[in-house]
């Protein structure tokens, strides 16, 4: 994060960013207790491994499309010199 934001905003982007993990993290141990609670410990784990499950295949197919992009970028990249940025557009359309 330290590399992707500018130097007069890097503070607020680190704040930002650790309030929503804290959020979240409450949120998750909130649900956790609940469910631990409510229908015991064995709801929580199977609920826990619902989640890393459905993280890992959008992890997956996320860089599936990552590769992809990476491909049409050298695709596009391969049929220049280009002219005008028009002409880099109309490459990407007609991939």
């Amino acid at each position: 994060m330290a590399d992707t934001t500018p130097d007069d905003s890097r503070g607020t982007a680190f704040g930002i960013f650790n309030l929503v993990t804290g959020f979240t993290l409450l949120a998750a141990s909130s649900l956790a207790g609940f469910l631990w609670h409510a229908y015991g410990s064995s709801a929580t784990f199977v609920v826990g491994a619902i989640f890393a499950g459905v993280a890992a295949l959008s992890l997956t197919v996320m860089g599936k499309a990552e590769v992809i992009a990476k491909e049409c970028v050298t695709l596009i990249h391969r049929r220049g010199p280009w002219r005008n940025f028009d002409a880099v557009e109309f490459a990407t359309l007609v991939l």
